[in-house]
């Protein structure tokens, strides 16, 4: 990777006003640009830095000061003097302190992933989805982990309201469950990958010139209950219990899009099949919307009340990412009792799944 691409990627997830999320630290060494915090860093491969004049020197500084000098710089020129790093770009020039380096973690070096399985391409498309899926708002309870479950036979991201699930095996067979931010996958190359556990607790992902890594995030997962409710709502499809019906995935999200438009994140909405549509409407406490799109129904299940209660921005989420997991936008639904959760899945060759719960209405 260039230099330029490097600091931006280095940079991407700094806040200087929320200092507990994104890297703090990015460090320059011979032939890496490192960015990390205490948890979590990433080291990216720079053929910049592959050069005799970076053998000896290395130099760390803010994350937050640097990103704002990479907005403005396409061709940067580094120097280090008295471990201060000056970046000259254009008849620009800028100049960062280092940090002591008494203050700075440990260097940590990527595994060897020599003997690691590969995961394929396919893959490492859903796990970058799935992190699009978590939700990050602070304090929503429920089935919320705020992470990726990664587990030998499926990946999963769940939200309160809401779980998905690829069906792929990232790692070994032998290896425990476990849960990481979903940072660890977001913006992936879209290339093979290597995950890996090392002895010391730390997940690392060897993707494209990236190797990324992540102390797992502390607290249990459900890992039965997932297994549970998805067979249950199969069983209840293949049994005719429920409508089930395939359509486009990009009108599914789009149509939840625009309901969004009048209303917030926390409002929920009608749901339900009428013939060869697919209606999401209000429910009449509020501004008014109604939108269909068509669907080819497979198997229709006649119910007193076929309506389901609905949250727009969990459908348009989960819609989006089994739909961007398939080769052609096709995805299939099944609809239940109004107590019953919305499904949603894909054919791909890397089966994604999604569970929607069903919201209370008057």
């Amino acid at each position: 990777m260039n230099l330029k691409d490097a600091l931006t990627l280095a940079t991407k997830y700094t806040n200087a006003k929320k200092t507990s999320e994104g890297f703090h630290v990015v460090k320059l060494s011979y032939g890496c640009v490192e960015a990390r915090n205490e948890s979590s860093g990433c080291l990216i491969d720079v053929e910049d830095l592959n050069d005799s004049y970076w053998e000896k020197r290395e130099v760390a500084v803010e994350a937050a000061s640097l990103k704002k000098i990479v907005a403005q710089i396409s061709d940067p020129k580094l120097e280090v003097r008295r471990n201060s790093l000056y970046i000259e770009d254009s008849g620009l020039s800028f100049r960062l302190r280092g940090l002591p380096k008494s203050s700075l973690p440990h260097s940590v070096q990527p595994p060897d992933f020599s003997s690691t399985p590969v995961v394929p391409q396919d893959a490492v498309r859903a796990l970058t989805l799935l992190s699009g899926v978590v939700d990050t708002v602070e304090g929503s309870g429920g089935f919320n982990m705020a992470g990726v479950r990664l587990t030998p036979f499926w990946s999963a991201a769940a939200t309160s309201s809401t779980l998905t699930v690829a069906w792929h095996a990232v790692l070994p067979s032998d290896s425990e469950p476990v849960t990481v931010p979903y940072q660890l996958f977001k913006s992936l190359p879209q290339d093979e990958a290597m995950v890996q556990q090392t002895s010391d607790g730390k997940v690392w992902i060897r993707c494209g010139d990236q190797s990324r890594w992540s102390l797992p995030l502390i607290g249990s997962w459900p890992d039965a209950a997932v297994n549970d409710m998805i067979s249950q709502c199969r069983e209840e499809a293949a049994s005719g219990e429920r409508t089930v019906f395939t359509t486009l995935g990009d009108n599914v999200a789009t149509l939840s899009k625009r309901a969004l438009l009048i209303a917030d994140r926390n409002t929920s909405y009608w749901l339900k099949v009428d013939d060869t549509e697919l209606v999401l409407s209000s429910d009449g406490n509020g501004d008014e919307f109604v939108g269909q799109v068509k669907v080819d129904v497979s198997q229709a299940l006649t119910l007193d009340d076929p309506r389901v209660g609905i949250s727009p921005s969990d459908l348009s989420k989960v819609a989006a990412v089994v739909a961007l997991s398939s080769d052609d936008d096709q995805i299939a639904m099944s609809l239940g009792p109004s107590t019953a959760p919305v499904v949603i899945w894909n054919g791909a060759t890397i089966p994604v799944e999604a569970v929607v719960m069903p919201k209370r209405l008057a």
